[in-house]
């Protein structure tokens, strides 16, 4: 499961070509759980990206598994 977050909405021809200015890119398959974390943000709208990569044996990466999600959000106030 690749997990992205940014500011900007991007289609998946941007997605898989690697041209989404994202704040977070976590392409990786361990840790699990993945936790991930952002500095301060500025108020406004943020996407949060979830792709569960199909398998693809002559890379060495994906699964042919089902991922099962659960999404945490936490905010904080200094």
């Amino acid at each position: 499961m690749y997990v992205y977050f940014g500011e900007v909405l991007c289609d998946y021809l941007q997605l898989s070509g690697g041209r989404c200015p994202f704040l977070i890119e976590s392409e990786t398959r361990d840790p699990k759980p993945r936790v991930l974390f952002t500095g301060d943000l500025d108020p406004g709208t943020y996407y949060l990206v979830l792709y569960n990569v199909p398998r693809d044996p002559r890379l060495g990466i994906g699964s042919d598994n089902t991922e099962a999600i659960s999404v945490v959000v936490g905010l904080t106030q200094e």
